[in-house]
């Protein structure tokens, strides 16, 4: 599934994953990431979910070529 920020930030809350300040963060991304589950997140393995949230944070820090399939 295709998750925005703010659905990734959410979940990281939820578990109470992350270091501080990581969930504002992916929050206000305006990247999008695919995860392996089929509508809900709670299905994705914790490493997975930091993972996607690290590249949500990366991508708002400094847009460019990110972890993704190829624009087509």
């Amino acid at each position: 599934m295709v998750v925005d920020g703010g659905t990734v930030a959410a979940e990281l809350r939820r578990r109470r994953l992350g270091r501080r300040g990581l969930a504002t963060r992916v929050a206000s991304s305006t990247a999008t990431t695919w995860l392996p589950a089929s509508d809900n997140l709670r299905s994705v393995d914790k490493d997975l979910l930091l993972l996607a949230a690290m590249l949500l944070a990366r991508n708002e820090r400094a847009p460019g070529p990110g972890w993704g399939p190829p624009d087509g």
